[in-house]
């Protein structure tokens, strides 16, 4: 069906996005735990 070389060139590009999502989950789960503190210091200051 493929070559080795598509084969290895559709790896690479899959490790990357693989990478680069993984990457963005942990910044998107920091960033959710910084704005639920955030919020949960502005609703219990009141």
């Amino acid at each position: 069906m493929f070559d080795v070389d598509t084969f290895e060139a559709i790896s690479e590009l899959f490790r990357c996005f693989a990478r680069s999502a993984w990457l963005m989950s942990l910044a998107f789960d920091d960033a959710a735990d910084f704005f639920s503190i955030g919020v949960d210091v502005q609703t219990s200051g009141g």
